[in-house]
């Protein structure tokens, strides 16, 4: 008899054992996917910095060259006009 209830103590042993790992496995899961959750939402959060900054030097960039721009047209009209004079 001694046998039968150490072999049903194992049992219960190692069921208590299997629904302890897969609660750990649960855990595990769900901070895995918290985790991959905030890293995508980090990801997301560069990905929109970066377009934001490429935006803004595309924009510094075109004001600049526009600037730039009408400096060296207003500067060959001058040079034009100083000719004419001459």
């Amino acid at each position: 008899m001694n046998a039968v209830n150490d072999r049903e103590d194992g049992i219960k042993d190692a069921l208590a054992a299997a629904e302890n790992a897969k609660k750990e496995m649960q855990n595990v899961t769900a901070d895995s996917e918290k985790l991959l959750k905030e890293a995508r939402a980090e990801r997301e959060s560069l990905l929109k910095e970066a377009r934001d900054i490429k935006d803004r030097l595309i924009a510094d960039s075109k004001e600049l060259a526009k600037v730039e721009g009408d400096k060296m047209i207003k500067q060959a009209q001058a040079t034009i006009e100083k000719r004419k004079l001459q």
